[in-house]
């Protein structure tokens, strides 16, 4: 399992060969998310699907989110869920002949023809099946991530978890130098570079300060690459006092 603690050459590797082998991503926050952290993630889901991947949002982006940052949000929605329910008929009970279904204006209408009794409800058994993906990225920490998803998605083997936790870092920092190793070409969509550049300029309200070297030169480059600089500040402006605005 791959924290992102440190970025090293071995991490890395593994990034790109899990993006490389894998069709389908979950992108897991905590019920209890931040700002930033949906604005960071949103950008991770768009350099995603610039590659071709299929990816899942768990929680969904609330609407009230979707209102506030429309004008940087990219065009493209979210993958469904998909889930799977099977149908469980004893063979030893029943001769099946044929299984047909019809779609009717209020219901899907399954016809199983069996050629010695009729089913009864008590004896077919229902079972639903969690969702599968190949790989998964959670902002948060691996006991929250895993005890809130595992009943809606069957989770890949360890190896293609990657958890990516604050510390020294920022999330957004850390989100950026991802997007850079699946795609540095997703870095110049205007969308995508707004998005890091709105998570980094919020991380940092709390405490209130002016940003690291690393986090000004990230900012920068974000700006260079097409970053909406106007536009990120007015829609922070609309919903902070004054006194808490990060300093641009």
């Amino acid at each position: 399992m791959l924290g992102m603690e440190l970025m090293t050459a071995e991490q890395t590797e593994r990034i790109k060969k899990i993006v490389e082998q894998s069709n389908s991503f979950g992108l897991f926050l905590d019920e209890k998310a931040e700002e930033h952290h949906l604005l960071a993630r949103k950008a991770l889901k768009a350099a995603l699907r610039e590659k071709g991947k299929s990816v899942f949002q768990i929680p969904e982006t609330p609407e009230e989110f979707k209102n506030k940052w429309a004008e940087i949000l990219p065009d493209s929605g979210d993958n469904p869920i998909i889930h799977s329910t099977l149908i469980h008929i004893p063979k030893s009970r029943f001769q099946i002949k044929e299984i047909s279904y019809e779609d009717n204006d209020d219901f899907f209408t399954f016809n199983i023809e069996s050629e010695n009794a009729p089913l009864e409800p008590d004896e077919v058994v229902f079972e639903s099946k969690p969702a599968v993906i190949d790989a998964v990225f959670c902002l948060g920490e691996k006991g929250a991530a895993q005890n809130a998803f595992m009943t809606k998605i069957s989770m890949p083997a360890d190896e293609k978890i990657i958890f990516i936790n604050k510390n020294d870092r920022t999330v957004a920092e850390k989100i950026y130098e991802i997007i850079g190793i699946i795609n540095e070409q997703s870095l110049s969509d205007d969308k995508i570079s707004s998005l890091l550049y709105a998570s980094l300029l919020l991380e940092r309200i709390k405490p209130y300060q002016q940003s690291k070297e690393k986090t000004q030169q990230i900012e920068q480059e974000l700006l260079g690459r097409g970053a909406e600089k106007k536009v990120v500040g007015e829609i922070i402006a609309n919903f902070l006092p004054v006194d808490r605005l990060p300093i641009f």
